[in-house]
């Protein structure tokens, strides 16, 4: 019989170690996503390097904020469209941009994307600052 328990109680401390692992595991993976996603908003990396490829945007009136981020992303625009998302959403400009035909570039940054869609010019963006 205390075989029984001795056998019974070691099963119980691996199944609690195996359990505490897989744990901590995916608790990292998490972490690691978390922080990798969060880093890409912060950053604001352009698509690619200047010049960058021009690529023509019709944003139809009515599109909703996700459904413009999917398209700027299937047009090679973003990198991301949940990013962007992200960071229209944090944004000053996130209700303002306005639909139309834009001439973006795969070197702009969301900030720069973000702005020309809001009808913002850079030079008021500075002005705006100070």
């Amino acid at each position: 019989m205390q075989l029984k328990q001795i056998v019974s109680a070691i099963f119980g401390m691996i199944f609690r170690l195996l359990v505490t692992i897989i744990m901590i595991m995916l608790v990292y993976r998490l972490a690691v996503a978390a922080y990798g996603f969060g880093y890409d908003v912060f950053l604001d990396a352009p698509m690619s390097a200047s010049p960058g490829l021009s690529k023509t945007v019709t944003i139809a009136e009515g599109t909703g904020k996700w459904d413009m981020a999917k398209l700027l992303e299937e047009k090679g625009v973003v990198k991301s469209a949940g990013v962007f998302y992200v960071q229209l959403m944090l944004s000053d400009y996130k209700d303002d941009w306005k639909p139309g035909i834009y001439e973006l570039n795969t070197s702009m940054h969301a900030e720069e994307i973000i702005l020309l869609l809001a009808g913002v010019s850079e030079e008021e963006e500075q002005n705006g600052d100070s």
